[in-house]
């Protein structure tokens, strides 16, 4: 494992002060052009992007933080401990608010607002919390400056990149020990425990471990899965995960499909040739003012031409959540939105290879960032259909 980009004794890993200063300068410009005085930014568990990206706190319940145009942001919890336990990390003061969170965050808002002035909004907010802060701000004008901020966040700095090519370190080390102590006959959620333990030892914090396995001639699972099952597997079984690791929200993020102590049956060994090719295709398409038409061509040419579909995107992107482009086939296409790559944007490239009958699927892919010559990959693992044991 290489040296993480942090101190060596720090208990509670923080990007750096100009780091911090860099993010609070971006959002408050964000601000500034949507003409709001003052913003609030939502947060919980599963969906905390943007909230951690400017106080690093992991929060777990609903959360809020109020960004005022020059005064000290204040993140807002609701449980005393939650509240404890966020302290140590946060980049800014915390505060408990109890089971009143939108009124008591809200109240804040509009003081800092003043009596006409706008409000932003920024993350995921729930009826119940929003409800109390839009009791709070009265007729105050309300604006969603998220895409605009997206947009922002979409370009990361090399404090940032830097971050998060140890976090593909530290999933290059998970599975390079999932391949030595994965085997057949242990059960779906003792590999996906593996997988994540792996990751832990190795120093990193869990994103996502999304993980399932399918019988060698039977199939069953085309694509790795959320919740793990207690599935027994047997020899020649695959295993397909997507894993992401690292800290401070700033992960890795990989894909393999592997077989536990036997060989795969011809129909994946078929669906992973045509997944390489189509990495590949995907990794030459990807320079800079590539556009997400051109990468969508690619998965028609290679999968939907083949007679084969996919069930996961393509190709996206990433960095503190699963941001823009969105990226799937024409055939299976929900919406493209387009998009110019740019360099210091991460992607992750994903082909997830499925039979029409959703029988049978493979997936590999990692995270790769643009560059201003076209492209550098952040994992070692090998890539191709890999064999545990």
């Amino acid at each position: 494992m290489p040296a993480p980009p942090w101190p060596a004794d720090e208990a509670f890993p923080r990007p750096s002060d100009a780091e911090q200063a860099r993010r609070l300068a971006a959002v408050r410009g964000v601000m500034s052009e949507a003409g709001v005085r003052v913003l609030v930014v939502a947060g919980h568990a599963t969906g905390r992007g943007e909230l951690q990206y400017l106080c690093n706190a992991p929060v777990r319940w609903e959360s809020l933080l109020v960004v005022g145009a020059e005064e000290e942001p204040r993140l807002w919890l609701q449980l005393d401990n939650h509240a404890a336990g966020a302290a140590p990390w946060s980049t800014v003061p915390v505060a408990v608010a109890g089971p009143a969170l939108g009124a008591r965050a809200g109240a804040e808002a509009a003081r800092l607002a003043g009596p006409s002035g706008a409000v932003g909004i920024l993350g995921p907010l729930s009826e119940r919390v929003g409800r109390g802060l839009r009791g709070a701000l009265g007729d105050r004008r309300v604006v969603d400056v998220g895409p605009a901020f997206l947009a922002r966040r979409l370009i990361k700095s090399e404090e940032e990149l830097a971050w998060t090519a140890w976090g593909a370190a530290v999933c290059d080390r998970a599975v390079a020990t999932f391949l030595v102590e994965a085997r057949a006959g242990m059960r779906e959620d003792e590999l996906g425990v593996l997988l994540e333990t792996a990751a832990g030892r190795a120093g990193g914090q869990i994103g996502i471990c999304f993980l399932a396995t399918a019988s060698v001639a039977g199939g069953g699972a085309a694509v790795p899965h959320q919740t793990w099952s207690r599935r027994r597997t047997a020899p020649g079984d695959l295993a397909m995960f997507e894993l992401s690791a690292g800290f401070g929200g700033a992960t890795g993020q990989i894909l393999r499909t592997v077989t536990l102590g036997g060989d795969p049956s011809p129909v994946i060994s078929d669906l992973h040739t045509v997944a390489d090719a189509t990495f590949a295709a995907l990794l030459a398409a990807v320079r800079p003012a590539a556009t997400a038409a051109e990468l969508e061509a690619v998965g028609r040419r290679l999968i939907d031409d083949a007679g084969l579909t996919i069930i996961d995107d393509l190709v996206h992107g990433y960095g503190g959540g699963y941001l823009p482009p969105h990226v799937r086939t024409p055939a299976t296409r929900h919406a493209l939105v387009e998009l110019t790559l740019r360099p210091g944007m991460l992607l992750v490239l994903q082909p997830n290879v499925v039979t029409q009958d959703h029988r049978h699927g493979v997936q590999t892919g990692e995270l790769v960032v643009v560059t201003q010559d076209g492209v550098r990959p952040l994992h070692a693992t090998p890539r191709g259909l890999l064999r545990a044991g």
